[in-house]
């Protein structure tokens, strides 16, 4: 695995790549790692992604467990 770095700016979500790395504009798997300066906000909204977990009740009152029949599957 090869490491080039260099400056770009990402207009419409397309990276573009300078011409001296013309090697990578072909199909090609990639890793970004992406760092950008936070001082202007204006131009930049970008939002944190939260992992929720949302808890489930299930209404059991009536139902009938029969472990045996449950092992017997």
């Amino acid at each position: 695995m090869y490491a080039v770095e260099f400056q770009a700016t990402i207009e419409n979500g397309i990276v573009h790549i300078p011409k001296e790395y013309k090697d990578l504009q072909e199909k090609r798997k990639v890793k970004f790692f992406i760092i950008y300066d936070n001082s202007d906000k204006s131009s930049t909204n970008i939002k944190k992604r939260e992992k929720k977990m949302n808890a489930i009740s299930i209404d059991t009152i009536g139902f009938k467990f029969n472990r045996d029949e449950a092992h017997e599957r």
